[in-house]
């Protein structure tokens, strides 16, 4: 993120300030399982890989690790890369990145990555493989707004050719709220994306 500050997120973690973070796997997740995987299309069996931009500790991660597919999350802040890590019991490695600051914590079948940089600096110079899918919950409207066209193209850069990409976001009235999370339209969604969507 980086026209945003991260000494903000960073004191949120170190403070335990986490209450965005839920502690079960989210719920549009599970009744969306089909559309992330493609599993209606291509047989329950199939195994992804699926990358979750600014991941936190999320359970989602742990959640599709455990359906046998391969997942790669992104956070900036390394605290939440280890208290993801350690509070999941999940024995991992820890090694620097190439071509960008930060570090790569992955477990040991390789399967659950999380990669501690700046996203919006994350390409796939960084980065060995490329993702079936992406889960964002809410990480476009976390981020400053006039980095999403940028975080856009950090994304696209990362997936196949053919990919899924399931977003959960925020609309609210303008200037109800100032802030994080930063509300986005589905206009602006689709404008956005334009002919990857």
């Amino acid at each position: 993120m980086s026209t945003d500050k991260i000494s903000v997120w960073e004191s949120s973690w170190s403070g335990g300030d986490t209450s965005w973070h839920l502690q079960e796997t989210n719920d549009r997740l599970l009744a969306n399982m089909n559309e992330l995987t493609g599993c209606a299309e291509h047989g329950d069996n199939v195994k992804k890989s699926i990358f979750v931009p600014l991941c936190g500790k999320t359970k989602d991660m742990i959640y599709l690790h455990g359906l046998g597919h391969t997942v790669a999350g992104c956070e900036w802040v390394e605290s939440a890369c280890i208290q993801f890590f350690t509070e999941n019991s999940i024995a991992y490695t820890r090694t620097p990145l190439e071509n960008v600051e930060g570090f790569l914590y992955q477990s040991e079948d390789g399967r659950l990555r999380v990669y501690q940089c700046d996203f919006l600096l994350l390409t796939s110079d960084v980065v060995d493989i490329k993702f079936d899918a992406v889960w964002d919950v809410q990480a476009l409207v976390s981020i400053n707004p006039r980095d999403r066209k940028q975080y856009v193209r950090a994304v696209r850069s990362l997936l196949k050719d053919e990919f899924r990409y399931l977003l959960v976001t925020i609309e609210y009235e303008p200037f109800a709220h100032l802030g994080r999370p930063h509300s986005i339209s589905y206009n602006a969604v689709k404008e956005l994306f334009g002919k990857h969507h």
